[in-house]
This record gives structure tokens, C-alpha cells and sequence, in this order.
């Protein structure tokens, strides 16, 4: 008798961070390490990938979306 795999499917990679359409408007193409790039990309994920994403090396990078910009 075979074991039946209850685990879930692999994450996939995204082809693109932004949408197309939906790209950040006034910013440099590689924003993003920059807070409001990063919070834009948060907005747009579900709460579960968020998690997923906050549990690899790029925490990090959620962390600086999280903080107040200062000017």
C-alpha cells in the first residue's frame, strides 16, 4: 500500500515581482530594498506568503518594509 503525500505543493517563483501594469510608479527599476517598494509587494501578497517569506533569508528584507521612513 502505497503512503499518501498530504504535505503541500512546492512555493512557485514568481516570473516578476510586479504585476504588469502594476509596476511602482516614480521609483528606479530595482527598488526593492526600498521601503515603499518592499510594502507595495507585502500588500499584494496573502498573509501566508508573507510568513514563508519572513522565515527565509529575506526576513530581513520585510523588516525594512515594516519600519517608518524617515526623511
Amino acid at each position: 500500500m502505497e503512503k499518501e503525500d498530504h504535505s503541500s505543493p512546492p512555493l512557485r517563483i514568481l516570473d516578476r515581482i510586479f504585476a504588469v501594469g502594476h509596476e511602482p510608479v516614480g521609483v528606479r527599476v530595482t527598488p526593492y530594498h526600498k521601503p515603499y517598494a518592499i510594502r507595495q509587494i507585502l500588500n499584494d501578497l496573502d498573509p501566508e506568503e508573507v510568513d514563508t517569506i519572513r522565515g527565509l533569508s529575506f526576513g530581513k528584507l520585510l523588516e525594512i518594509g515594516e519600519k517608518p521612513s524617515f526623511s
